[in-house]
């Protein structure tokens, strides 16, 4: 299973729990009937050692030992410390650290996490490696984790995600394709119980993902989807020779690492909440003191109308422009957060639309105009509920605190 926690507080552990235990589904190979050994010991003579399993399970072990080693909790790793060994965050992930597709799927939260991931790798894995061949099954393992990342970074850019069950699912998702593209060349016996152990496999885990919380669903279905895929492509057929197998596994290879690979740049920059509105808070403290500095300049005769007009065009206004251009979409801030950046971009609109008015009044002397602006933005202001206090944020450590007033000319302002 592959396990998601919310990206609240720095250094809070996870709330996710794990999924289910792979260890109840039911046997994939009986143990019976001629055909089927004839089928289990070709399987077994081409591919002796399920060594791409075994490594990779080495691998994912090694590191979950070596994070606790490092300080990482054994139970409850806190989100800095998944980050920091390469797990799924959003705003990093799509921010110039695209490495986390694929570095997430060998990092585990908790030691149940990697117990119960590493028991349903070796479950599959075993078979599926024998199946497909060394080579397909690893292409088609990490193809799979990285499609299942690309998902669930796009679904869910505002959790710490990791943990290999994409790549898991993928590699069931192959299974089925060569249910699908080779059920002739197995045996009934076998096919029948596959078939059952796949239904029950979906069966346990959709069921799950719905029912529990902290379950990244999103990753499990990228990874099925991309296994089944793959496994189109890279399913060995009994008796084919290992060179066509290989050129096969290898020709998937380059063109999934492409594909993936336009997908991945084509992500969505997602941006982290906090860190925007900290910025957002320092753009509106500094403009807002520049203007209002003018405004007091220009109230002690030291400024002409130009030059408070000059000041906004020129020291008030590109800012204010540049950080509203750049903000974040609220899709990409996290659902939680869509209100507060809604009336956030109100907000930068109507300051922006006065300011632009008033430097255009101050330029022809024209009080009234001055006051007009004034008041319209007066009137937009006093409909932002979350940002005057009215509504509670989404997030309390996340909400401004109060949003310094902005002075009219000959005016002291909010």
């Amino acid at each position: 299973m592959r396990e998601e926690v919310p990206s609240g507080a720095p250094g809070q552990g996870p709330k996710a729990l794990p999924g289910p235990n792979l260890r109840a589904a039911p046997a994939a190979l009986p143990a019976s009937g001629p055909e089927l050994a004839q089928f289990r010991a070709a399987l077994f003579d081409r591919t002796p050692r399920a060594w791409v399993t075994t490594t990779i399970i080495a691998i994912n072990v090694a590191l979950f030992v070596a994070m606790v080693a490092s300080g990482v909790s054994l139970s409850k790793p806190a989100n800095a410390g998944l980050i920091a060994w390469g797990a799924d965050y959003g705003p990093l992930t799509t921010g110039g650290q695209p490495w986390r597709l694929l570095t997430n799927t060998f990092i585990h939260i908790g030691v149940l996490h990697v117990i119960l991931n590493m028991v349903g790798l070796w479950f599959l894995g075993t078979l599926i490696e024998r199946l497909l061949g060394s080579l397909g099954f690893a292409v088609t393992y990490l193809l799979s984790g990285l499609c299942g990342s690309i998902l669930s970074t796009w679904w869910n850019p505002l959790t710490v995600s990791a943990g290999a069950s994409g790549a898991i699912f993928g590699i069931f998702g192959a299974l089925v394709a060569y249910l699908l593209s080779h059920r002739g060349q197995i045996p009934r016996e076998m096919l029948v119980s596959l078939r059952r152990f796949a239904i029950s496999f979906m069966a346990l885990n959709v069921a799950f993902g719905v029912k529990q919380k902290g379950i990244d669903v999103a990753a499990h279905l990228g990874g099925l989807g991309g296994g089944l895929v793959v496994g189109m492509f890279v399913g060995r057929p009994v008796g084919e020779t290992s060179s066509v197998a290989r050129r096969r596994a290898l020709l998937a290879a380059l063109v999934g690492i492409a594909t993936v690979g336009l997908v991945a740049r084509a992500l969505p920059r997602t941006f982290n909440p906090a860190d925007e509105l900290a910025a957002f808070q320092t753009v509106n403290d500094q403009t807002i003191a520049t203007y209002n500095d003018g405004v007091k300049r220009l109230a002690g005769d030291t400024f002409k109308d130009e030059d408070l007009a000059r000041m906004i065009d020129e020291q008030v206004l590109p800012p204010w422009r540049q950080f509203r251009q750049r903000l974040g979409a609220p899709a990409r801030l996290g659902r939680a957060h869509e209100a507060l950046w809604r009336e956030i971009g109100t907000y930068m609109k109507a300051r922006e639309l006065a300011w632009a008015q008033i430097s255009q009044a101050l330029r022809s002397h024209d009080a009234a105009a001055m006051a007009q602006a004034n008041e319209a933005l007066n009137a937009t202001l006093d409909t932002l509920d979350i940002l005057n206090g009215r509504e509670p944020p989404p997030v309390a450590n996340e909400s401004p605190s109060g949003l310094p007033g902005a002075a009219a000319p000959g005016n002291e302002g909010r």
